[in-house]
């Protein structure tokens, strides 16, 4: 399971604000002691293959947790039931698939607005779409 729970991150991902994780290698052997979590800014591209500040590639002592419950808490979502999460009237549902379904709960009688539907990695994820869709 805790294999699941992380990726390593494609390229396409990194922007300012993305949250990972950074291994930290013991000298004796390649395992990590211990992971350090991380918030990607443009001053932290020299830790990367890059040239002329364009990323060539993302080493592999890096990680991404996946978007679960805990990440949409964090985004100021309280846990209706076991696939709903509410702020004010926008409602985000989380299903086991990772597929994401944000809307906006309609006065009675009226039709919810869809916002979102579609897929959602990580928390950078999630707090990029919230921003775009006006949440």
């Amino acid at each position: 399971m805790e294999d699941n729970k992380y990726y390593t991150p494609e390229l396409s991902e990194f922007c300012e604000g993305f949250e990972f994780e950074v291994a930290v290698i013991n000298l004796i052997g390649d395992k990590p002691i211990k992971w350090v979590k991380q918030i990607f800014d443009f001053n932290f591209i020299g830790h990367f293959d890059c040239k002329n500040g364009v990323l060539y590639s993302v080493p592999s002592v890096l990680r991404v947790k996946r978007l679960d419950e805990s990440d949409i808490e964090e985004c100021g979502f309280n846990a209706d039931n076991e696939c709903d999460f509410i702020k004010g009237n926008i409602i985000i549902q989380f299903y086991p698939d990772d597929r994401i379904l944000i809307y906006k709960k309609a006065p009675i009688d009226d039709d919810d607005e869809g916002l979102f539907n579609g897929f959602i990695k990580n928390k950078s994820e999630l707090k990029k779409v919230l921003k775009m869709i006006g949440v």
